[in-house]
């Protein structure tokens, strides 16, 4: 597909907003939230108040506005655009994964202390590496998803024309909309999963409060989804609203 010089620069510059939020979650992640975490459950003052509680939240947050911004930047651009056009966006997000989990992991570091370099490279590169391509199969899905949604169209080219702009939150006919439900499924599901593996290993609840806490944890997951999907459909149609302005002016 042959785009203008104009739709190009258009491209590009959502591409430079897209670098510019993915690296400031995951610098602002690395050297704020990472260390203070650190720093308030070593404390015994400080572990045993709401901050913890709040701080698990803002980190659940920042890696969540990760997975949100940009896969909602990627499925954007592949269904007005094509795979070709969009692997500027896809050197972004894997530079920005790798990024995000060597800082966060040098954060750590900075705080509890630099292991040796015969445990870094055999206790902590392996996870590290492992988090990075679990990531990259995350978008690996989205793109497979969205790709498959658009070849499926009877206009592949222009798939949002007749969309948008997405003023309904439900509905299964437009193929837009369960590309945007994809992008806020697959992170909730992880999280999901993760939640699930965890306890399995930690056992049954250990009494009514654990039993709760357990519930509410769940319960916000499943509220993360339609959040992330609310966020994401918000930046789709604000997307398309630039767009058409830039035509419009163009």
């Amino acid at each position: 597909m042959e785009h203008s010089l104009f739709d190009r620069l258009r491209q590009k510059r959502m591409t430079v907003r897209l670098f510019i939020c993915l690296f400031a979650i995951a610098a602002f992640y690395a050297a704020v939230c990472t260390p203070l975490s650190r720093f308030v459950l070593s404390d015994v003052l400080l572990s045993g108040t709401m901050l913890p509680l709040f701080l698990d939240a803002l980190l659940l947050i920042c890696n969540y506005l990760f997975y949100w911004i940009a896969f909602a930047f990627l499925v954007f651009a592949l269904i007005r655009r094509d795979l070709r056009s969009c692997k500027p966006m896809l050197a972004v997000y894997a530079a920005a994964v790798v990024f995000r989990y060597l800082a966060n992991q040098i954060a750590d570091f900075c705080v509890v202390g630099f292991p040796p370099i015969n445990d870094f490279f055999s206790l902590y590169l392996p996870y590290c590496l492992l988090d990075v391509l679990f990531d990259f199969l995350q978008m690996g899905i989205v793109v497979w998803v969205t790709l498959a949604l658009k070849s499926g169209a009877n206009n592949p080219n222009g798939i949002l024309e007749s969309e948008m702009p997405l003023t309904k939150l439900w509905d299964w006919k437009k193929r837009s909309l369960r590309a945007v439900f994809c992008a806020a499924a697959v992170p909730a599901a992880v999280r999901l999963l993760s939640r699930i593996r965890y306890d399995i290993w930690y056992g049954i609840p250990r009494g009514m409060s654990d039993l709760l806490w357990m519930i509410a944890a769940y319960l916000f997951d499943v509220a993360c989804l339609w959040i992330g999907y609310f966020f994401i459909l918000i930046l789709f149609n604000r997307f398309w609203g630039r767009e058409k302005e830039a035509n419009s002016e163009g």
